[in-house]
């Protein structure tokens, strides 16, 4: 049971190492969306092992303890009033493991033996590797303050330290698991030593259990480890824990034996009733016996809060789209291309239009430039190609045969003037990169910066004319407030730039509300001017689905 333990608590440190270990990001990466860490109550449930034991003092040489594996259940409610610092209390099952082996002998002066005239002997016990094994499981209450904060994607951190308080022995018990006690009797006036003489109690004795009685004690408590989300209300739990005793867990030392065969100084009547009495170890031999623990939990966290199911849906989005965000060496992307498929799609078709623009522009110039004449002798312009008539003062000149050569008076020929050639799409990119030039205040739906009529005016014209182009208004906010305020407060700004262009005669069809609260910051929400700058409505170009 503990070895799966064990490897319960590798599968899941494994993983985490590939997370964290990896230093060369790429700017995609250093750009990651971060889930924000939630205010609220929580409720824990862990489990694990660790090495869990009684640390104490042994009196005497040659004596060794040491701490054993033991198993830690715990449950807790937690309160986050802030979304990085919270406090908690819980309810705790810890069992504490430990052992202890001697090797020494003690003696006992004044025995007498069963003689019509009692001779005086020294009871000698020996205790030959001797072990004793104490077990106890304690119904624990922890207080604890926690600070939690997010390191990249899905994954956070979790700290903890507080106070315990060692309540009650649920299951106690300690016994004799090795080696044995063998007890003689020493005649100082005749060098003797007697044993193996089961009248005078001389002999090997072992298998001793029983309980100890513990007392209410007090440890300080910490923990370090991560979560990972999996949903806005369930996160796993990985911890590694210690408790550290800060009062002993029994009464003072007493001065008693080990074993105490009571055949020291005994009245004739009652010799032969000898028995002999094992204190136990920890009431003996053992000095400042505290709890102490190292190891390692498991669990999850759940979230109790009622969500708007709508908000719920759109953060299991944002999760989604952390763990599917893959880092891209192209540094010519930023987030928004990283986070929507869709965005990157419309980049796409500007720039081919562009490109078929400028394509056509310049085969236009080349079959100008390619129109050939030349100058005569008497100083006329003389064409070669076949050129379409133009106007020379409202009168028109012939076009000669490809194969003659005609002589027409320069003085006489206007030329056209060049038309500016017209591109729709980009003068919609030029009139929404001048909108999108916006900020707002913490709560407000008004951007700060001017209001850009003009440019508000010569858009709703374009639209009125192209009636094909469709605009999303998109509205976003900082990581200030909740999850909730700022969904709202993004679709508020959203309508607001919609109502400036519906009142200016724009169908309101064609404009699609959209609110990406802080899912895509224009920059990291790090200081107040980079949050003000990300509090903005947007303007884009909607693709309709095919």
């Amino acid at each position: 049971m503990k070895m799966k333990f064990l490897l319960m608590l590798l599968a899941a440190v494994l993983p985490l190492q590939h997370v964290l270990g990896q230093d060369d990001e790429t700017p995609a990466k250093k750009h990651r969306l971060r889930l924000p860490c939630l205010v609220g109550n929580y409720f824990t449930l862990e489990g694990g092992m660790g090495l869990q034991g009684m640390n104490y003092d042994l009196l005497q040489a040659g004596a060794t303890g040491e701490l054993k594996y033991g198993i830690d259940l715990k449950a807790g409610l937690r309160h986050y009033f802030a979304p990085h610092s919270g406090i908690g209390v819980g309810l705790r099952f810890q069992d504490y493991v430990s052992s202890a082996t001697m090797n020494f002998m003690q003696s006992q002066s004044g025995a007498l033996d069963f003689y019509e005239q009692p001779r005086s002997y020294t009871y000698r016990t020996y205790y030959n590797v001797f072990e004793e094994r104490q077990s106890v499981t304690m119904l624990e209450i922890p207080v604890e303050i926690f600070f939690q904060t997010n390191i990249t994607g899905r994954l956070k951190l979790n700290l903890g330290a507080g106070l315990q308080a060692n309540f009650f022995a649920v299951q106690n018990k300690y016994e004799n698991t090795g080696g044995k006690i063998t007890t003689k009797a020493y005649y100082e006036q005749w060098d003797l030593e007697l044993e193996d003489m089961a009248r005078y109690r001389l002999y090997d004795t072992t298998g001793f259990t029983g309980k100890y009685d513990y007392k209410i004690s007090f440890s300080a408590i910490g923990e370090a480890g991560f979560m990972y989300a999996l949903t806005s209300k369930w996160e796993i739990m990985l911890n590694f824990q210690a408790t550290y005793g800060l009062s002993s867990v029994m009464d003072n030392y007493a001065a008693h034996y080990v074993y105490d065969p009571e055949c020291v100084s005994k009245e004739d009547g009652v010799r032969a009733g000898y028995k002999g009495t094992y204190n136990g170890l920890m009431t003996t031999q053992a000095e400042n016996a505290k709890f102490l623990s190292v190891g390692a939990t498991i669990g999850f966290r759940y979230r109790i809060a009622i969500d708007n199911p709508q908000v719920a849906m759109e953060f299991d989005e944002a999760l989604h789209k952390a763990r599917r965000l893959k880092a891209t060496e192209d540094e010519d992307l930023n987030l928004i291309e990283a986070l929507d498929a869709d965005e990157v799609e419309r980049r796409r078709r500007r720039r081919d239009t562009v490109a078929l623009d400028d394509k056509e522009n310049q085969r236009k110039k080349r079959d100008i430039e390619s129109d050939e004449f030349f100058i005569n002798d008497q100083g006329d312009t003389v064409w070669v190609n076949p050129v379409e008539p133009v106007v020379v003062d409202t009168q028109k000149v012939e076009v000669v045969d490809t194969q003659k050569v005609v002589v027409v008076d320069t003085a006489k020929i206007k030329e056209p003037e060049p038309q500016p050639v017209f591109n729709v799409k980009d003068t919609l990119q030029m009139l929404l990169n001048i909108l999108n030039d916006n900020y707002c205040d913490l709560n407000s739906v008004v951007p700060k910066t001017a209001r850009h009529s003009k440019e508000l005016d010569r858009l709703a014209a374009l639209l009125k004319e192209y009636p094909e182009i469709e605009l999303d208004a998109i509205g976003h906010t900082c990581t200030t407030g909740s999850i909730a305020h700022n969904k709202t407060l993004g679709m508020e700004r959203a309508k607001a730039i919609k109502a400036e262009l519906t009142k200016r005669g724009v169908p309101q069809s064609r404009i699609h509300c959209i609110t990406r609260w802080f899912t895509e910051p224009r920059y990291p929400n790090t200081t107040e001017e980079n949050r003000m700058k990300n509090r903005r409505y947007e303007l884009k170009e909607h693709v309709k689905q095919q």
